[in-house]
């Protein structure tokens, strides 16, 4: 790869340096929002499918679903 050196002071590289201004952005912009994407958006919660199954099977109707962080940990009910 050979390095390109533009001297950015001289008016007539203007419309290189913006192009390349704008292609990073770009690339950072797609970088970014890559990034930021949450991986487990299209997962369902594992309760949730509890709950679904729950209401379909009747002999699952009284058993004990956890909500809250506390119940999970308190083994007692589950």
């Amino acid at each position: 790869m050979q390095n390109l050196y533009i001297d950015v002071n001289d008016p007539r590289n203007e419309q290189i340096i913006r192009k390349i201004k704008e292609h990073t952005n770009e690339f950072l912009k797609r970088l970014l929002i890559e990034d930021s994407r949450n991986l487990l958006a299209d997962e369902e919660p594992f309760r949730h499918k509890l709950l679904k199954m729950r209401n379909m099977d009747v002999d699952l109707a009284n058993k004990f679903i956890p909500f809250l962080e506390s119940e999970i940990i308190d083994s007692s009910k589950s």
